[in-house]
């Protein structure tokens, strides 16, 4: 419960502090190995600081690039191609991989692909969007969707 009204900061802090047990255990939640998911939520806190301080954040480049899965293990996180891991388009996947897992019966996915389509000239490539983005298994519309 604790943690439910910590600073994301906080949150990094406590769970960079854990036992290498437990951060196993909350990235196993997430279905990723321990040493991914601890570089996903450096880069989310980032994130969450650039926004929180109404930073430029449509085209940056992260300094703090998150890790991407294997190729071997995570297959669907290379396809249709591999991505930038360094650009705005890696961090909504990571979202978007979360949530999945998380809360299965969010549309936060096809929410965003409508916003998406809704302006259709933003630069999608300026934000590291591969050309064929929407073919990516983790980009698929969720069953009951």
């Amino acid at each position: 419960m604790a943690v439910e009204i910590m600073a994301f900061g906080s949150v990094l802090t406590f769970y960079r502090g854990s036992p290498r047990r437990i951060k196993k255990g909350i990235a196993s939640i997430f279905e990723m190995p321990e040493r991914v998911f601890s570089s996903w939520l450096l880069t989310l806190n980032t994130v969450r600081n650039i926004c929180a301080h109404h930073g430029r954040l449509w085209n940056r480049e992260f300094g703090t690039a998150p890790m991407i899965p294997r190729q071997d293990k995570y297959p669907e996180w290379h396809q249709p191609q591999p991505f930038r891991n360094s650009r705005t388009f890696a961090v909504l996947t990571i979202c978007k991989w979360c949530v999945d897992r998380i809360a299965p019966q969010s549309r936060w996915g096809m929410r965003l692909r409508s916003l998406l389509s809704e302006y259709p000239r933003i630069p999608l490539d300026e934000m590291g969007f591969p050309a064929d983005w929407e073919r990516s298994p983790i980009w698929a519309p969720s069953v009951g969707a």
